[in-house]
C-alpha cells in the first residue's frame, strides 16, 4: 500500500511539473488533459491514509504555484487582448475631448499616419 501511494505522489509531481513547463511555454491547448489527469491521480490519492504529510503540503505548494502561474498567464491573454481592442479601434478613429472636456469622436480620415501625444 505505501509504495502505491508513493507511486502515486510521484505522478502527481511529474503531472505538476509537466503542468509548469505548459504555463510558462505558454501552451494552454493542454490544460483540459492535464485537468482530467489530476483529477484521476488525486481520486486514486483520496480515502488512503498517508504519513507523507510534509510530501502533500509540499505538492499543495507547488498546485498554488502552477495556481498562480495560470492566472498570470490567464492575466496577460485579457492585456493582450485589450491592447488589440484598442488597436483595431484606431482604424474607426479615436475618442478624445473637446477644449470644454465633452467626449469627441474624430473618425479615421484615411490618413495613415497618427501621433500620439501625452
Amino acid at each position: 500500500m505505501r509504495n502505491d501511494i508513493l507511486e502515486i505522489f510521484d505522478e502527481i509531481e511529474e503531472l505538476l511539473e509537466r503542468e509548469r513547463k505548459h504555463v510558462l511555454r505558454g501552451d494552454l491547448s493542454k490544460f483540459a488533459e492535464l485537468l482530467n489527469e489530476k483529477e484521476e491521480l488525486l481520486q486514486r490519492l483520496s480515502g488512503v491514509q498517508t504519513e507523507e504529510s510534509p510530501r502533500v503540503q509540499m505538492m499543495q505548494s507547488r498546485m498554488q504555484y502552477n495556481q498562480s502561474l495560470l492566472e498570470a498567464a490567464m492575466r496577460g491573454i485579457k492585456s493582450a487582448s485589450e491592447r488589440l481592442q484598442d488597436i483595431r479601434s484606431v482604424r474607426d478613429g479615436v475618442e478624445t475631448y473637446d477644449n470644454r472636456g465633452k467626449r469627441k469622436h474624430l473618425p479615421n480620415t484615411g490618413a495613415r499616419r497618427f501621433e500620439r501625444r501625452a
